[in-house]
């Protein structure tokens, strides 16, 4: 038998009463409108059934009050989980308390405000189950709904301190804003949940083609970060690579790869890495010609570029460990193996065995095209078939190089030791054939 409310704060009243019986495992809401006391009712039953945040979840519309949005939506995402149903309009107004042995829900025209619970004449009826009436209603506002995040709050804040008359004259825009923040994070969906990863999502869709030819200071700030977690790899990395004579860009700028695209990466930053190859004294052993920019200067990137490196390199499915050992064009190491092949073939020929097993790949990658042209997988071929795939597919124009992937989920890489500890197995792994493949000038000699 349904129960009814109609006078002010009623409803409330007998939902305190039900929590104060017994505590909810959880709580959905529905509600049109919001507003800052509302949000403090809510906030009071939070601490009177002591629930989680992952346990109170409030739907919306996204013109839920014209005056104090970002307010609200800070003050209400701290301790619940808050969705914008972007449309159509959401005007439902929906309470439901999930017990163990039962649901109770409330519905009717009471919003969460002050109004809504405490002022106004709303009419509320009580239904006591066994399961919830609600399941496609909150299915479907789950999927067309945007997750209040951090982004979403400074968004309402832009608006916020333009002060409007009524918020609402401002919806086209702001609902033109807010389809962008939707699709980022229906793109955000598609991952896997790497929550607890050193690298997360948003760290990937930043290198994804969706991103990876954007200049703006945004999509330059984006990949800041991640910069910034390979530079902190690199700090647990370089001591140790140094005792295999391993070295980063001599020059402190260069250490990790560029972050805005420009004419050295052919318009996009699809990946970003850290190198390890020869020391500085080492480069240009051939007295070539250090080519300059168009101010005349010398360019430090492209003459480290051009030897062979051990790499750890982030993309947008995931980390790559290995041996990058040839550019495009210009190869210093590619051109020594060219004059030393009989030599090198039997050193490749020698080490071949301890590669198997390790899901290594060689690479002829075109850059221009952002595909790899050719590929050979180590643990399928031996040393005599990858050898004559080498040959065969050796040709300036092409990048080369020999990679391990984990993909983004990988265990492996879960934490920043973890990513350090396969790095340096893996570099460890391909040294004998770095050691048969490069040109090194003894330490004595430089």
């Amino acid at each position: 038998m349904n129960k009814y409310f109609w006078k002010q704060r009623s409803f409330w009243d007998d939902v305190e009463q039900e929590i104060k019986i017994k505590s909810p495992k959880n709580i959905i809401i529905s509600s049109a409108y919001l507003s800052l006391r509302g949000v403090e009712y809510l906030k009071n039953l939070k601490k009177k059934s002591n629930l989680k945040r992952k346990n109170i979840t409030v739907y919306c519309s996204i013109d839920f009050h014209d005056a104090k949005p970002a307010d609200i939506l800070e003050a209400l995402s701290s301790f619940a989980c808050v969705f914008l149903v972007t449309e159509p309009f959401l005007h439902s107004k929906i309470y439901e308390f999930h017990f163990n042995d039962k649901i109770i829900i409330y519905h009717g025209s009471a919003n969460l405000t002050e109004g809504g619970i405490s002022k106004n004449i709303e009419c509320m009826s009580k239904d006591i189950l066994d399961e919830s009436p609600m399941c496609d209603l909150w299915e479907y506002l789950s999927g067309n709904s945007i997750t209040v995040t951090k982004d979403v709050i400074e968004l309402y804040q832009k608006y916020q301190r333009t002060l409007p008359p009524r918020f609402n004259e401002k919806d086209e825009t702001l609902q033109s804003e807010l389809e962008i923040i939707k699709q980022n994070q229906l793109k955000m969906k598609k991952y896997p949940d790497l929550s607890s990863f050193y690298f997360d999502v948003q760290d990937y869709i930043t290198v994804s083609k969706d991103w990876y030819k954007d200049s703006s200071s945004n999509a330059v700030k984006r990949r800041k970060v991640i910069q910034e977690k390979l530079l902190t790899l690199h700090k647990g990395i370089e001591p140790q690579v140094k005792k295999w004579d391993l070295h980063p860009h001599y020059h402190k700028d260069y250490i990790s790869s560029g972050i805005i695209p420009s004419v050295y990466n052919h318009g996009r930053v699809g990946a970003i890495w850290v190198r390890y190859g020869k020391h500085k004294d080492e480069l240009n052993p051939y007295g070539a010609v250090v080519k300059k920019d168009r101010r005349g200067n010398k360019d430090p990137i492209e003459q480290f570029h051009k030897h062979a490196c051990f790499q750890v390199s982030f993309t947008s499915n995931g980390i790559d460990l290995g041996l990058f050992h040839s550019t495009a064009h210009d190869g210093i190491d590619r051109y020594f193996v060219r004059e030393h092949w009989d030599i090198i073939k039997k050193k490749i020929e020698h080490n071949y065995q301890s590669l198997i097993g390790r899901s290594l790949v060689w690479h002829f990658y075109d850059a221009k095209t952002d595909e790899s042209k050719y590929r050979f997988e180590i643990d399928k071929g031996t040393a005599v078939e990858f050898l004559t795939f080498y040959t065969k597919h050796d040709e300036d124009g092409l990048e080369s190089f020999c990679m391990r992937h984990y993909t983004l989920n990988d265990e492996r890489i879960r934490t920043k030791e973890s990513i350090m500890k396969e790095a340096l197995k893996t570099f460890k792994t391909l040294m004998p054939i770095y050691q048969a493949m490069t040109f090194r000038i003894p330490a004595s000699m430089r």
